[in-house]
């Protein structure tokens, strides 16, 4: 076998990188630029005339080839400094900001809890008006329809007796309609608003709990949360082993 042929690397001249601001991807790209372009046409003007056609040749290309994923490997460690420092600035600003949602979520969390609870029994006791109103007026509606009944029966019976004892004709007069007694209307809020325009309203949604796993089809399982959602939102309201119900979330515009 004959011996590798050494192919001689030229030297990487590694400019010294200015400084580089958080932001400033221009000036880094340059900095990269003038540290490794010049490296990489080289070599790869040297790979593309290259052809291998003997061992010799295929030793050269097997040395060619180290260089390059040699540098490669270098130019991905220095990536990685450059990207160092506001990669990190990211993360801290990200961790720090955490800390204000977080508490703005319980904040939100606790206030939509109470709105949540009041809004559904304020619109629970305008349903109930709502519900005796109507009761009320079919109360009154029926109060008058037998009232009305019972004088056309009146005077139909005096009508009979009159006719039997060959009395004059009494006049026909119109039948007696009851009025028809219209309910009154008990509005039900949906949207409540704060003096300073904030407003918050109910979303009715569907969601699911799995009750029986050994009734539910094959193709909703493991269960897969997606297809479920997918087929609620698409109208099914059955499925078996489950319980599908509606709930209510406190929307809030501010």
């Amino acid at each position: 076998m004959a011996a590798v042929k050494q192919v001689e690397e030229a030297p990487v001249v590694h400019v010294l990188p200015a400084v580089i601001g958080i932001n400033d991807s221009n000036q880094a790209c340059l900095v990269l630029k003038k540290m490794y372009l010049p490296e990489i046409e080289r070599m790869k003007a040297q790979a593309m005339a290259h052809v291998v056609s003997d061992e010799a040749s295929q030793n050269e290309a097997i040395t060619m080839a180290g260089q390059a994923k040699k540098l490669a490997t270098a130019i991905e460690k220095k990536r990685k400094e450059v990207i160092e420092a506001p990669g990190e600035f990211v993360k801290t600003v990200n961790n720090f900001v955490k800390l204000f949602r977080d508490s703005l979520d319980e904040i939100d969390r606790k206030l939509k809890a109470g709105i949540q609870a009041h809004m559904t029994k304020v619109q629970m006791e305008q349903r109930e008006a709502q519900e005796r109103a109507r009761v009320e007026a079919a109360k009154i509606q029926h109060e008058l329809d037998m009232r009305a009944a019972a004088l056309n029966a009146q005077r139909e019976a005096e009508s009979r007796k009159a006719a039997l004892n060959k009395e004059p004709a009494i006049p026909m007069v119109p039948e007696v309609t009851a009025p028809v007694v219209v309910a009154p209307v008990v509005p039900v809020q949906n949207v409540f608003r704060s003096e300073t325009g904030s407003s918050v309203h109910l979303r009715k949604d569907w969601v699911w709990e799995v009750l029986d796993i050994s009734l539910i089809p094959g193709k909703y399982l493991v269960v897969d949360k997606v297809s479920v959602n997918q087929a609620i939102k698409s109208g099914i309201r059955v499925i078996p082993g489950m319980r599908i119900y509606e709930t209510e979330n406190a929307i809030i515009k501010a």
